[in-house]
């Protein structure tokens, strides 16, 4: 069976709001060999002058999710049933703990009353993953593309940090 996995990476630094870039890599494990995305590649990377590492990963990863059909289409001949996710430790909670999950079970809303903050966002996500068909396992521990990742993150964001210190950009 052919594998599929998602590589996201940001620059971010805990949990508050802060200039950050990130960006994804789709890996297709076909016959044994890896196919990937174009790193840096238009619409697999966002800048923004203020905001936070958990806002940019699930942003990324809606949009992995969103192209994996056609992707599929092009790559997997027999596809898998699991995509495995790996994250920055810094926004994996709410994937490694499925708080997504029971926040669209809530209706976007915490255990204590208060609705989730960026619900739109974790929603169209839960919309992606729903329409794959596949189910997701997430994961923080380094990768082989950990280094290229991380260093391309920090191109992105040195590089639209001197073009538009006062607006986000996005790939």
């Amino acid at each position: 069976m052919d594998e599929i996995n998602i590589y996201i990476a940001t620059t971010g630094k805990g949990p508050g709001r802060q200039h950050i870039a990130g960006t994804f890599l789709i890996e297709f494990i076909v016959s044994g060999k890896p196919i990937t995305t174009e790193l840096g590649s238009k619409g697999t990377y966002v800048y923004s002058d203020s905001s936070t590492a958990q806002r940019v990963t699930v942003n990324l990863l809606t949009r992995a999710v969103s192209i994996l059909p056609q992707m599929m289409r092009r790559y997997i001949h027999d596809p898998p049933e699991r995509v495995k996710v790996w994250i920055d430790e810094q926004a994996s909670s709410p994937f490694i703990n499925r708080w997504y999950e029971t926040w669209a079970h809530n209706g976007y809303m915490k255990s204590t009353g208060q609705a989730i903050e960026n619900a739109m966002q974790w929603e169209d996500l839960n919309g992606a993953i729903s329409k794959s068909g596949m189910q997701y396992d997430y994961s923080t521990i380094h990768h082989s593309y950990t280094n290229v990742m991380h260093e391309e993150v920090s191109r992105i964001l040195s590089e639209n940090s001197k073009k538009s210190p006062d607006t986000g950009k996005g790939g």
